[in-house]
Formats: C-alpha cells, sequence, structure tokens
C-alpha cells in the first residue's frame, strides 16, 4: 500500500512538472519560484507528519531533480537544508540520504534519530521511469 501512495506521488509530480504546470524551472528563489514543492509552508512536528507528508514532496523532489541539475546538486549535498530553502520544515530528529542505487537510480531515504542517537529509517523513494508502448 505504501508503495503504491509512493508511486502515485511521484507519478503525479513528474506529470505536473513535464505537462509544465508547475512553470519554468528557474524561476527566482527557491522559497518563490513556480516549481515549488508543496502547495505552501509545510511545518512537520513528529514522525506522524513526516510519514504522511513528506514522500509527496520527496516525490516532487526527486522528479525535478530528474529536470533540474542545479536544485539535483543542492538536493543531493545537503536535503533537509534544500526542504527548508523551499519552506518544508522537518522535525530535528529527522535525516535525509539522497543518492543513488547500485542500478544509478535516483533514491532518498529518510532516517529517524532516537534519543540515544541511533537512526531508524522510516521510508525510501527512488526514481524509476518506465516506458509503455
Amino acid at each position: 500500500m505504501e508503495r503504491m501512495n509512493l508511486w502515485h506521488s511521484l507519478g503525479r509530480a513528474w506529470a505536473e512538472l513535464s505537462a509544465g504546470q508547475a512553470g519554468r524551472v528557474d524561476e527566482g528563489a527557491p522559497g518563490q519560484d513556480r516549481m515549488r514543492l508543496a502547495h505552501g509552508p509545510v511545518q512537520m512536528d513528529n514522525r506522524g507528519d513526516v510519514e504522511r507528508l513528506l514522500p509527496d514532496i520527496l516525490g516532487r523532489a526527486l522528479a525535478r531533480s530528474w529536470i533540474d541539475q542545479d536544485f539535483r546538486g543542492r538536493f543531493t549535498l545537503d536535503p533537509v537544508g534544500t526542504l527548508a530553502d523551499y519552506r518544508v520544515q522537518l522535525p530535528d530528529t529527522i535525516s535525509i540520504e539522497v543518492g543513488l542505487t547500485d542500478t544509478l537510480r535516483p533514491r532518498v531515504i529518510v532516517y529517524e534519530r532516537d534519543r540515544v542517537g541511533r537512526k531508524r529509517r522510516l521510508l525510501s523513494l527512488k526514481l524509476i521511469m518506465t516506458a509503455d508502448q
């Protein structure tokens, strides 16, 4: 069920970006451009918020990174900071790793740190493109 929701989120984001509904990639400052990651400021305060809201936002970020090299560079180096630039605030206990799978597909893994600093994987997304005939 969770995989289907993530896939649908990524599919919606890709369709929106591909159709040009999101505007140009280089429209001003990160918080102001039309290719936003969320429809306004997002404040996530706990794990439930992260699990509910972040998959859709990360789906948009992955789709955007596919077509926007500058965004991909920033997002890869500092995913939490990049999300903050786009007015998406995460709890301090959340960390995000961005990279490639063994088959060179873009992927994102979200972790939560507990009180003693151990990381627990909350969710992961990877970009898989398929061609249908």
